[in-house]
């Protein structure tokens, strides 16, 4: 499928002409024949003749790319790194289900422990994000990290769920608070460069929306199967969840080590060859301060957080409206239509992303956002109708607008992201994506250690009680459904006040490319009358 794709044409290449075809450059200088095709331009790249195999077609396909842009060969080698480490992330999903709902831990406690894995990310994240900008090596700045965290992350994520059953709470909090802190500090090791990597990717406006919808896109893939992960744990065969659990977690961690392979292995690095950077590496603090007194970034990062806090605060009880409202305490019953749903979601959540990027094109992304946003709050509106006890298949129809919406507006965001980054080095020289990545990385899990500190205790605070199963008190069911269905709203009001009057309009991102682009080619021919 072509992701908002259209104004990007083949990269030239005369290496890329089918075998026994003289190379574009060469053909520029023939005499034209007599009813031969005409010569391929120069810039252009040679497509395959008529006859062509179907290998051949596919890697001409594979190499398309835009002026400067990376090829579809990256973009789905990047994206697949992405959708490896997502899948392994899925672990984690099955936390409630296991913890709680099964072995009895306290949700308020367990909520606290999950926050503290934040509060660590966001320690780690702008070390990792200063180590990786700084970094200088015959592999790159990026890909080294990827390819070893990734690997680590799949190892662990492994061994998530290799507890033992039948042990105290206070066990289960240890195990499960030492097993998230090393994933985490692994996936910082991946996520942080591979981010990074992202922006690099693309030096366009639009360029960066085609990446995210790509990564969005790929990752989607991974949406129809990961609503079944419950399911798959409760199967008889396996004689118990938690069994079930580390069969599912062997797979995922293996696809993980994979892809992140793949993705270090294929992806390039542009910028480090484009910018001279100075010799000497940036203090960490400096590029930290940086980083603050950027005010788009914050404006960026506040869509982020108000995001973060919306969803961890309230998109937890979904899970229990569905189990023990709409299904009574039916666990297998839940994740089966849960399955359902979520494979629905998904496709709605990958229709909506190449939509998104050609509503970007004709209204900016901040148009684009606003449009998502409107979209994720009729689903939120939605829920209070559709979550329905006497009519469980209505849940089928959650996913129709919040789905489109939550999409798109993560595809958004990421490519909003990577136009600070050109605004940072317009003003200060230098190439930031790792610190800009990690900074909003700290600020984003500071607050969703809050919200899933907080989610845990909101959730006993409306009297749910696990041991009642489906016989939770109307009082209870009443809450659940008024937080779930509100709650989000009021944070996704607040999003559209910070897009008021968004200064980094697409004429704007052009003129500050435009700039970097002359500063560039200076730096590098000072650079090469100073070699000379």
């Amino acid at each position: 499928m072509q992701i908002a794709d259209e104004e990007h044409r083949p990269a030239a290449s005369g290496d890329d002409a089918a075998p026994g075809m003289p190379a574009a450059a060469s053909l520029a200088h023939m005499t034209p024949v007599p009813g031969a095709p005409p010569p391929v331009p120069e810039g252009a790249a040679a497509a395959p003749p008529p006859r062509a195999g179907l290998v051949a077609r596919a890697r001409a396909w594979l190499d398309t790319s835009g002026p400067g842009e990376a090829p579809r060969r990256e973009l789905l080698a990047y994206s697949l790194g992405g959708f490896g480490q997502g899948m392994a992330a899925g672990v984690m999903g099955l936390t409630m289900p296991i913890l709680n709902m099964t072995l009895g831990v306290d949700p308020g406690k367990l909520g606290l422990v999950r926050s503290l894995k934040m509060i660590w990310d966001g320690v780690n994240d702008p070390i990792f994000g200063h180590i990786t900008d700084n970094t200088k090596t015959r592999w790159g700045r990026r890909r080294p990290y990827i390819a070893v965290g990734g690997v680590l992350t799949g190892l662990l994520s492994i061994g998530m769920w290799m507890m033992p059953p039948g042990m105290t709470e206070t066990w289960y909090l240890v195990y499960f608070a030492v097993a998230i802190l090393l994933i985490e500090t692994s996936s910082t090791v991946f996520t942080v460069p591979f981010y990074a990597l992202g922006i690099e990717l693309s030096p366009s406006y639009h360029g960066r929306t085609r990446v995210a919808a790509y990564r969005g896109f790929i990752n989607g893939i991974g949406g129809f199967i990961s609503p079944w992960f419950l399911r798959f744990c409760l199967l008889s065969s396996f004689g118990g969840i938690l069994y079930g659990a580390r069969w599912l977690s062997l797979i995922l961690g293996s696809i993980a080590m994979v892809t992140a392979v793949i993705a270090a292995a294929v992806c390039r690095e542009r910028l480090q060859a484009d910018t001279v950077r100075p010799a000497k590496n940036e203090n960490f603090f400096k590029a930290v301060r940086g980083c603050a007194d950027n005010v788009h970034f914050w404006r960026v990062t506040g869509i982020y957080v108000i995001m973060a806090l919306g969803g961890g605060l309230f998109e937890m009880i979904g899970g229990y409206m569905s189990i023990f409202y709409v299904f009574r305490g039916d666990m297998t019953a839940a994740s089966g239509i849960g399955g359902i749903t979520g494979m629905l979601g998904t496709g709605m959540a990958m229709i909506g992303i190449p939509l998104i990027a050609r509503v970007s094109r004709r209204l900016g992304k901040h148009g684009a956002l606003r449009c998502a946003l409107v979209l994720m709050m009729t689903g939120d509106l939605m829920r209070w109708v559709l979550f329905d006890p006497r009519h469980p298949w209505l849940l089928l129809l959650t996913p129709i607008s919040y789905s489109i919406g939550i999409s798109a507006t993560y595809t958004i965001l990421g490519s909003m992201q990577a136009d600070v980054v050109d605004v940072d080095e317009m003003n200060s020289g230098r190439r930031r994506e790792g610190m800009f990545g990690a900074v909003s990385a700290v600020v984003m899990k500071s607050a969703s250690a809050f919200a899933v500190a907080c989610s845990g205790f909101i959730l006993n605070m409306t009297g749910f009680d696990a041991k009642l199963g489906g016989a939770q008190s109307e009082q209870t069911y009443f809450l659940l459904r008024i937080l779930f269905t509100f709650g989000p709203l009021a944070f996704q009001g607040l999003v559209l006040l910070l897009l008021y009057r968004y200064p980094l309009t697409e004429s704007r991102m052009d003129d500050i490319r435009a700039e970097l682009k002359q500063r560039r080619a200076a730096a590098l021919a000072a650079a090469a009358e100073t070699s000379a």
